[in-house]
């Protein structure tokens, strides 16, 4: 892997790549790093152009003191696609939690940027919010962190006051996810989130969400062409699996894959089923030689 810097949509960008040939577009999530991908660049690199950058505010990339809007966050991924694959570039885009929310709306607002798609554990935005509107008590029940996180000042006070502790509450579960997880991964979290303003850029993601105009987030909501494949962990504490296939309204060619004793990080959990299911997604089936 190389460690390189891209500017777009007015701010730099830190970035892990990987690999030739058509661009793939790998989306982190909530707390984590372009790190989370460590597992699949290796294998998608042998077919693809690889990119994993750090979302804005995350990592190595710049936090500016605005702009974690979800509208934004879509232009960003535009952005970067065309930073990297010039200005009528198109690709692949693979995101997990923050990062397949951002994929859904890629594909939405932007279709030409996007070949197909792939969101793990990271809801359609329209699909969550019928969820909610709809009563869905599980969701309900497992979405309370997105309500504390509204809170000013509160959430990252408790945080800090016990970073590593946090990060083990939300790495460490299930047995699964404390086997998946080693110290080393928790202390490569925990040093992304130490630095002024990285763990207020990230909570930022969700407090922006009460500010969206309904006018911006139309474009977010409009019918996704693209092939799409969804991959959920069937023990998400964060997700409902319904949310999942109640995409479907806006997506027209969906597939949704449920990893039974999985929960929100399948992709880290289960890293060679997920790596495996992305391939044999992504990478074009070679025609098969005649045996006649």
């Amino acid at each position: 892997m190389r460690e390189r810097y891209v500017r777009a949509n007015g701010i730099r960008f830190r970035c892990l790549e990987s690999g030739e040939g058509p661009l793939c577009l790998l989306l982190h999530g909530f707390p984590e790093t372009s790190y989370t991908w460590r597992h699949q660049i290796a294998a998608l690199a042998e077919h693809f152009h690889v990119v994993a950058p750090d979302l804005r505010g995350y990592g190595g990339t710049d936090r500016p003191p605005r702009g974690y809007d979800l509208p934004t966050l879509v232009d960003d991924a535009s952005g970067l696609i065309r930073a990297i694959d010039g200005e009528a570039g198109a690709a692949h885009v693979v995101g997990h939690d923050w990062g397949g929310v951002i994929a859904f709306g890629l594909a939405s607002a932007h279709p030409r940027a996007v070949k197909r798609i792939c969101a793990i554990d990271g809801p359609h935005a329209g699909a969550y919010l019928r969820e909610i509107a709809g009563g869905n008590v599980d969701q309900l029940r497992k979405s309370w962190y997105i309500g504390f996180f509204q809170l000013p000042l509160v959430p990252e006070l408790l945080i800090r006051r016990d970073l590593e502790g946090f990060l083990e509450r939300v790495f460490h579960r299930t047995p699964r996810e404390r086997a998946a997880f080693r110290r080393e991964d928790l202390d490569v979290y925990r040093r992304a989130l130490e630095p002024p303003g990285a763990l207020e850029a990230g909570l930022e993601y969700y407090r922006s969400l009460r500010r969206i105009p309904p006018s911006r987030m139309r474009p977010l909501l409009r019918r996704i062409k693209a092939p799409t494949l969804v991959i959920w962990g069937a023990d998400d504490a964060a997700l409902d699996g319904r949310i999942a296939d109640a995409a479907a309204p806006w997506v027209e060619r969906l597939r949704v894959v449920k990893i039974d004793g999985a929960g929100h990080f399948v992709h880290e959990e289960e890293p060679a089923r997920v790596t495996r299911l992305l391939l044999d997604f992504l990478v074009p089936r070679r025609p098969q030689p005649s045996t006649t």
